[in-house]
């Protein structure tokens, strides 16, 4: 029989694959992630925090290295250069946002920077203390731009709110004391709600409230030093101190919200939540008995993701994500690490990408994301015979284009059945001159609700 014949009577097939990140498959478990820094080399192992800009770009803020870009293939570092006046003021970045024009604003331990990513260059924003509209304290936790797009910055003394017509600060909640500005005004983070409300946690003042009615009048009425809020002085803005004391919450490190009645709070003495209309503020208790140690926890990063579950990340136990209609959890901890895949217990920051990607910085232990179609569809693992699974435990989570067309023959076709059709695919693939694939019995696996299909064979994949 002739090539030309035997080609026309067996199966040519076309597979189009776009993959990336693959990683080594996980053993059964509730819940696991993915390690993305041992997969990409990701630059450090301290991850403080992860931001997606508006062209789906990754910028990571990465200790003792700097501001790092990750566009999908290749990294970019930004570190500081202390000749270089445009350069990064500090590599210990630990807040990453954009603004509406395209500028990136980044939060470090040295100073606010803003960067143009056109030119590649930096400008500084530092504290002077002979200039009262600068910088309150170099020592900047966290940004945020409320409903008229300008940015808020939480420093060690109070917040400052960016003025853009002068490239100046605005401040509030601070000690104007040159001689001492930082005393006691540590701010923990900020946090705007779907009402447009400004929240604002502190280290050792409570919880403080600006609404957006009140955020929205000429600031002298209420942008004040810390020492001119109290129950006899009027600007708008509530606080809730001694409450907080009372209750034993300190320390608040995050704040976030999406139900319209509930607020929740990362502190140094666990995971609290306040409802508004009863104005009263709750402990959130962990009853399972792996979780109980999170009942002590500090609690350092939280997000509500698109399902509604809360990703509350803590100091040093863990990853714990909650269904609050349901009153569910489950719990990630780098002592199980042979099932989750999870590096360290010290979570810095979540983020949820546009595709549904959660991404979890730690310290130490790199960059992971969790995959939540993981649980929608199961997870290849290897088996004990090559007909049962994998030959590996090699996995491409991030499949975004998996297509099988096969024609010329009597067994042309697509499978669109939910049960496996085999294809017999003779001789090696060639592309480009390289082998693609070895000659052997291909399986096409059920198709997917998004019309891909998955393949597998006797050897790996």
């Amino acid at each position: 029989m002739s090539s030309r014949k035997a080609a026309s009577e067996s199966i040519l097939a076309f597979i189009f694959i776009w993959v990336t990140n693959c990683v080594y498959a996980l053993s059964p478990a509730p819940l696991s992630s993915h390690h993305f820094s041992s997969a990409n080399k990701t630059p450090g192992e301290s991850v403080q925090c992860i931001y997606e800009d508006r062209l789906g770009i990754l910028w990571l803020g990465v200790e003792s290295t700097g501001l790092v870009k990750y566009d999908g293939k290749t990294y970019t570092v930004y570190k500081n250069n202390p000749e270089d006046s445009t350069s990064i003021t500090s590599n210990y970045p630990v807040k990453i946002i954009e603004d509406t024009d395209g500028f990136l604003w980044v939060a470090t331990h040295n100073g606010l920077n803003r960067f143009d990513r056109h030119e590649g260059v930096f400008k500084r924003f530092l504290y002077d203390e002979s200039d009262p509209a600068s910088l309150s304290s170099n020592t900047v936790k966290d940004i945020i731009r409320d409903d008229s797009d300008r940015l808020w910055v939480a420093t060690s003394n109070g917040v400052n709110i960016f003025q853009p017509e002068g490239e100046n600060f605005l401040r509030l909640l601070h000690n104007p004391d040159a001689t001492k500005p930082a005393n006691d005004n540590e701010i923990g983070d900020l946090h705007i709600d779907s009402a447009n409300n400004i929240w604002i946690g502190t280290m050792l003042n409570g919880l403080f409230l600006v609404p957006l009615e009140t955020y929205s009048q000429p600031a002298l009425s209420w942008a004040l030093p810390l020492k001119s809020y109290s129950t006899t002085h009027h600007t708008g803005i509530r606080n809730w101190k001694n409450v907080l004391k009372d209750r034993g919450i300190n320390a608040i490190r995050n704040i976030t919200s999406s139900h319209p009645d509930t607020v929740w709070i990362a502190s140094q003495s666990g995971l609290f939540y306040f409802l508004k209309k009863q104005n009263q503020f709750h402990h959130y208790q962990f009853q399972k008995t792996e979780q109980e140690k999170l009942n002590r926890s500090t609690f350092l990063s939280l997000l509500i993701d698109s399902e509604q579950n809360l990703w509350a990340g803590t100091s040093s136990d863990g990853l714990v994500i909650i269904d609050p209609g349901k009153e569910e959890s489950d719990y990630l901890n780098a002592e199980n690490y042979s099932s989750n895949q999870f590096k360290s217990n010290a979570i810095r920051d979540l983020m949820e990408s546009r595709h549904g990607l959660v991404w979890i910085a730690t310290k130490f232990g790199g960059l992971h994301y969790y995959d939540k179609r993981q649980k929608t569809f199961p997870v290849l693992r290897k088996a004990e015979t090559p007909e049962e699974g994998l030959s590996m435990n090699l996995l491409c989570p991030s499949v975004k284009m998996l297509t099988v067309i096969y024609g010329w023959g009597p067994k042309a076709g697509v499978s669109t059945s939910t049960t496996a059709k085999k294809i017999h695919l003779p001789g090696s693939w060639q592309m480009a001159n390289q082998e693609v694939f070895p000659a052997t019995e291909w399986k096409v696996l059920q198709k997917t609700a998004t019309g891909h299909f998955g393949l597998g064979r006797n050897a790996a994949l």
